[in-house]
């Protein structure tokens, strides 16, 4: 239940973006299972390593982000950062665009790197878990 309620969670933090689904097609597509001598198990080998430059060639004609702005921003967003919106306005998942709150019981306590309490989350709920499943299981992705 607990791995359930993670993978719900998880789930609602990623975004599809055509361009992943893509890259994640080449990988499986170029992995190539290579048999040990020695043993009966076989191993995947991936067609390329995260940043190597076939990495880089899946992200061609992407325009040269301003670096400068983009650090100003992060840092004013640091700077003007409420730490107790994370406890007032809790993780949760997201299904079709909705939030799908939980009982309180499903609340809990996020940590940061170092444990220590950094804002609160909403676990799914099974059934909530069921909903986000069929859906994995039946969505079409619009692009083609």
């Amino acid at each position: 239940k607990i791995a359930e309620k993670r993978f719900a969670t998880s789930f609602a933090t990623y975004r599809t973006l055509p361009r992943a689904v893509e890259i994640a097609k080449r990988t499986m597509a170029s992995a190539v299972p290579e048999s040990n001598a020695t043993t009966s198990s076989k191993a995947v080998v991936a067609g390329y390593n995260f940043a190597s430059t076939e990495y880089a060639e899946c992200f061609r004609d992407l325009p040269k982000p301003n670096t400068d702005a983009l650090r100003e921003s992060a840092l004013m967003y640091l700077d003007t950062f409420d730490k107790q919106k994370w406890y007032d306005d809790p993780v949760t998942t997201l299904l079709k665009g909705e939030k799908l709150f939980s009982p309180q019981t499903n609340l809990w306590i996020t940590k940061d790197a170092l444990s220590n309490a950094n804002g609160h989350q909403y676990f799914a709920s099974p059934e909530q878990v069921n909903d986000l499943k069929t859906h994995i299981r039946t969505y079409t992705s619009p692009y083609k």
